[in-house]
Formats: structure tokens, sequence, C-alpha cells
């Protein structure tokens, strides 16, 4: 028997990017109701598809957006890393959309994954073949 339990927060950040830093105004996924019950369960398998609203404030910021991304993702793998019960870990890559057509996000992400010997599924790669109107056409319905 399988459960399966989504616990996305739309419009939240790996970051809270601090509007000070010249980045848009935001809640990281840490800091929010869903949090913490996604370390409650019991989960086998933990799928983590971070970073589509992070990527304007990391281009902004270049080098020191990355490494923030990075050192925050990273903490938020190891905290599913930690838990008692080890769950299976994978992170994906968001899909191409409207917001999101950069690859530095998908490359950050690949970059974990390596680092931690965690699959990594490219949803990225994968939605490039479709074009912007097929892309907004989805995202619009």
């Amino acid at each position: 028997l399988y459960s399966v339990s989504k616990f996305a927060v739309g419009g939240s950040h790996v970051y809270k990017w601090a509007v000070e830093e010249g980045a848009t105004e935001n809640v990281a996924f840490t800091e929010t109701a869903q949090w913490a019950p996604t370390h409650d369960g019991n989960a086998d398998i933990v799928i983590l598809q971070l970073g589509t609203n992070d990527l304007d404030n990391v281009i902004v910021l270049g080098d020191s957006g990355e490494e923030q991304y990075l050192t925050t993702y990273e903490s938020i793998v190891q905290s599913y890393l930690r838990l008692e019960n080890t769950p299976y870990v994978i992170l994906s890559n968001t899909p191409v959309n409207y917001k999101n057509v950069d690859s530095t996000i998908a490359q950050l992400n690949m970059q974990i994954a390596s680092k931690y010997g965690l699959p990594c599924v490219d949803m990225y790669a994968y939605t490039l073949a479709y074009s912007t109107e097929e892309i907004t056409t989805y995202y619009n319905r």
C-alpha cells in the first residue's frame, strides 16, 4: 500500500532572499506550515523539486546568490538524509516554464545531487523541446 503526499507551497523559495540584497520579497519553504510535516512522517521516498521561484534572485545576485542557494538547498537535503527512517531522496529539476527558461537552477540542483550521490530527474532538459507557446498553454490551463 502506497500513500503519496504533496507539500508544495506555491510562491515559496529555497532561501528567504532579503529585499535589501536586491531580491524580491518572499518566504522560504522551511518557514511554511508544510515544512514540519515533511519530516514527521515515515516517508520511504522524498522527491524534492525546488528552485523555480529562486531563479530571478540567483541571477540578480550572481555568484553570491548561487552560493546561498546551494548552501540552503544542501541543508534541506541533509535534513532528509539525517531522518531516522533514512528515506530515499530524489531531486528533480523544475520543468521549463514561462518563468524558468535559464538553466542556472537546473545546474545547481545537479551539483547537489552529484555531491550527495542522489538521483536527479532532469525535467528541465526533458521539457526544453517544448515551444514557449506550448509551455504557456500548459501552465495557463
